[in-house]
């Protein structure tokens, strides 16, 4: 008798064990925990031969300056999640309970405004120069992101990449996931819509001829995205920009 009950409490730790588990592996929260982050490794930029399209990392007056190609090199920047709908006014915050989603109770912690981003490791933004060379053009640009390793691409779903033209303008937000548009808007913290392509960004650019014109890349990890969780923080990510001449 003694033997069937213990036989009998065995068995239900392992079955509660293997119910704790499945809960584990699937919860879902929003916002790394505190001193988990992920990382962007890398930003290539290039043009295509012949277009008379250059790039330069500074507006520079030297023509040797001025580049086929160029990387901007990010060193391996390890982000911690915030969050944007216009890439000049960010915020923060901290998931307080580890298995809660960013819109259940305790799921995301206190929000605050990010100041200095870039240098505090909320987002990268690297400034370059695009410039046509004797002739004044349409260029177009695209503008592809990619994970590093092929068993991450399911981990892209919080990756954010923007660009913003000389003029302020702002291209569409690339995101894995059309439906993932929440964003942060204040620190009420009042929610917005983020206009969200899944598909490479594109757009334009109206160059005069031996004028550089600076435009803006971002990169960030969205933490009001559901899948900004700890399980998925190991993903590192690259960004492709390609300019092309405008052909009608």
């Amino acid at each position: 008798m003694k033997q069937t009950s213990r036989k009998k409490v065995l068995v239900s730790s392992i079955a509660m064990m293997m119910v704790a588990t499945v809960s584990l592996g699937s919860a879902t929260f929003a916002w790394f925990s505190q001193n988990t982050k992920a990382t962007a490794n890398g930003v290539n930029v290039k043009t295509v031969k012949g277009s008379n399209l250059v790039l330069c990392d500074t507006n520079s007056t030297e023509a040797s300056d001025w580049k086929s190609t160029l990387d901007l090199n990010i060193d391996d920047k390890k982000l911690e999640p915030a969050s944007t709908k216009d890439c000049s006014n960010w915020f923060k915050a901290k998931a307080t309970v580890y298995n809660a989603a960013a819109t259940d109770e305790g799921g995301r912690g206190e929000v605050t405004e990010v100041t200095n981003g870039e240098a505090n490791g909320y987002y990268v933004a690297r400034e370059f120069y695009v410039k046509s060379v004797a002739e004044s053009i349409q260029a177009d640009f695209q503008i592809n992101v990619k994970a590093t390793s092929a068993e991450a691409n399911n981990q892209l779903d919080y990756v954010r990449v923007a660009m913003k033209k000389q003029d302020g303008t702002l291209t569409q937000i690339y995101g894995n996931k059309a439906d993932d548009k929440a964003c942060l808007t204040s620190t009420t913290p009042e929610l917005g819509e983020q206009d969200i392509t899944t598909a490479a960004i594109k757009g334009s650019l109206d160059l005069t001829a031996d004028e550089g014109q600076k435009v803006t890349l971002y990169i960030w990890f969205e933490g009001e995205d559901p899948e900004c969780k700890d399980v998925n923080a190991g993903v590192d990510v690259s960004v492709d920009v390609d300019f092309t001449k405008h052909t009608a």
